[in-house]
């Protein structure tokens, strides 16, 4: 197993999980708006 490998999964699925989290906010936050 090679580290530099691991890491650079474990960045993508960070950088992913970032992104995904913020399409939903976007997508949720003008809903609670008043």
């Amino acid at each position: 197993m090679s580290d530099r490998r691991l890491d650079e999964d474990w960045l993508a699925v960070v950088v992913g999980l970032v992104l995904f989290a913020l399409a939903l906010l976007g997508v949720i936050a003008p809903g609670m708006v008043p």
